[in-house]
C-alpha cells in the first residue's frame, strides 16, 4: 500500500540519510567537516533550504504570496562545520513545516515570508481592520457610470454622492465604477458629470450585489469666441428647459459636458453679445464659434487743445430701443467695447457738460474728443 509521507518524515528522513552517509565511510563524525561544495554547485544546507520551499508550496492547495526582507548576510563560522550527526538530525527534524504563516531561510541573507491565508488570497475584496484582526467584506453595491467612450473622461470627472435615508453618514467619492461595501439600508445615488446630473434609489442588503443603471446620456459642448467674453449656456429643450447649465466669465471658449439636448449659448463682451443654439448628441463633441459684433470707443476729453488730466465722469448711452446706460468712467480718457448702435456721450467737468452721439459698426474706431474749456 502506498503512502504519501508528510513534509516532517521527508525532513526526518533526510536528516538520517545524510547521517548515515557519514558513518558508513568511516569518517569519525566528531571531526567531520564538511566538503568545500565544487564551483556553481549548492551546499548541502543551501539544498535543503531549496527543498523546504518546495515542500512549503505543496502542502498547500494555494500558491503561497511571499515577501522578501533583506537581512545582512550570516558569515560562515569554521566552528559550525564540526556540527556532529546528532545536532545536524537534530537541526533538520525541528525545521518549520509550512502552514499559514512560517519564515524559512534561503540562500543570500534573506528571509521568505510565506502567507496562505485567506486574506492574501483576497486582495480585490474591501477590506476594514477589526478587533480580531482583517476582516474581508463583500461588496454589496456597485456604483457604475455608462459614459461614452469618445468624451475621454477621467475617474475625477464622474463624482458621486451617496446619501442614507435613515440619517446616516453621506459620502462623496470619484470614479466610473466604483464596488463599496455599505451598511444595510435605503440609499439616494447621485451622479454628476461636468453639467449633468442623474438619480437613483437603491437598497442595499446583505449578501447581494445592487447595482442601479445609471445611463449617462452625456455629450461635450465646445465653443469658442474671437474675444475674451463673459459666458452663458441655457437649456433650450428637454425636462430642464430655460435651467442655466454654466455660467463662466472671462475666456475665449466653454468645453463642459452637457445632457444630450439643444442649448443657448452667449458669449458677452462689455455691452455686446451674441448667441447660437446648439445641438448635443450622446457621445458627441458639439462644437461651434462665436463671433461677437462689437466696435470701439474713444473718449477723451481736452482743455487747452491737451488733455484735462483732471479726475471727471464720463456716461455712455445707448440710444437704440430706449436709453439705456452702457458705461460711466471716471477718468480724463477711456477706450471701450461696445455693439454696435447709436450712442451718445455726456462729459462732465467742474460743471460743465458736453454731449455728442455717434454710431458704431461692427469693427469701427470711433474717436470722441471733448473740449472742456
Amino acid at each position: 500500500m502506498k503512502t504519501r509521507l508528510g513534509a516532517a518524515s521527508k525532513l526526518g528522513a533526510c536528516g538520517l540519510l545524510v547521517a548515515g552517509s557519514v558513518s558508513m565511510a568511516g569518517i569519525d563524525p566528531q571531526v567531520y567537516k564538511q566538503p568545500e561544495p565544487e564551483k556553481g554547485k549548492p551546499t548541502l544546507l543551501e539544498e535543503v533550504a531549496g527543498w523546504v520551499n518546495s515542500a512549503a508550496s505543496l502542502g498547500s492547495g494555494h500558491s503561497p504570496a511571499f515577501y522578501w526582507i533583506e537581512t545582512p548576510p550570516v558569515q560562515d563560522d569554521p566552528r559550525l562545520q564540526q556540527v556532529n550527526n546528532e545536532k545536524r538530525e537534530h537541526l533538520l527534524a525541528h525545521l518549520p513545516l509550512p502552514d499559514t504563516l512560517q519564515r524559512v531561510v534561503a540562500p543570500g541573507g534573506m528571509f521568505r515570508r510565506v502567507e496562505n491565508t485567506p486574506a492574501a488570497l483576497k486582495e480585490d475584496l474591501p477590506q476594514r481592520q477589526g478587533h480580531e484582526g482583517l476582516i474581508i467584506q463583500q461588496p454589496n453595491l456597485l456604483l457604475s457610470a455608462n459614459v461614452p467612450a469618445a468624451l475621454q473622461l477621467g475617474n475625477a470627472d464622474v463624482i458621486w454622492e451617496i446619501h442614507a435615508r435613515d440619517g446616516g453618514e453621506d459620502r462623496q467619492m470619484a470614479g466610473r465604477s466604483l464596488q463599496l461595501s455599505l451598511p444595510v439600508g435605503g440609499y439616494e445615488v447621485n451622479l454628476q458629470i461636468g453639467g449633468y446630473e442623474e438619480q437613483a434609489s437603491v437598497e442595499v442588503v446583505d449578501g447581494k450585489l445592487a447595482a442601479p443603471n445609471f445611463a449617462a446620456d452625456i455629450g461635450r459642448l465646445r465653443v469658442s469666441s474671437n474675444m475674451q467674453a463673459d459666458w452663458r449656456v441655457v437649456a433650450a429643450s428637454g425636462p430642464v428647459v430655460g435651467r442655466n447649465v454654466l455660467e463662466h466669465a472671462g475666456g475665449d471658449q466653454i468645453n463642459t459636458i452637457v445632457p444630450v439636448g439643444e442649448y443657448d449659448v452667449t458669449a458677452t463682451v462689455n455691452s455686446a453679445r451674441q448667441t447660437q443654439r446648439v445641438r448635443v448628441n450622446r457621445g458627441e463633441v458639439s462644437t461651434a464659434s462665436i463671433s461677437v459684433p462689437t466696435g470701439t470707443v474713444s473718449l477723451v476729453a481736452t482743455l487747452g487743445n491737451s488733455p484735462a488730466m483732471r479726475p471727471m465722469r464720463w456716461t455712455l448711452y445707448r440710444l437704440d430701443g430706449g436709453r439705456q446706460e452702457v458705461a460711466s468712467p471716471r477718468r480724463h480718457s477711456a477706450i471701450l467695447v461696445v455693439a454696435p448702435g447709436h450712442y451718445e456721450a455726456v462729459a462732465n467737468l467742474d460743471g460743465r457738460e458736453r454731449r455728442r452721439e455717434f454710431t458704431v459698426l461692427n469693427g469701427s474706431n470711433n474717436n470722441i474728443v471733448m473740449a472742456m474749456d
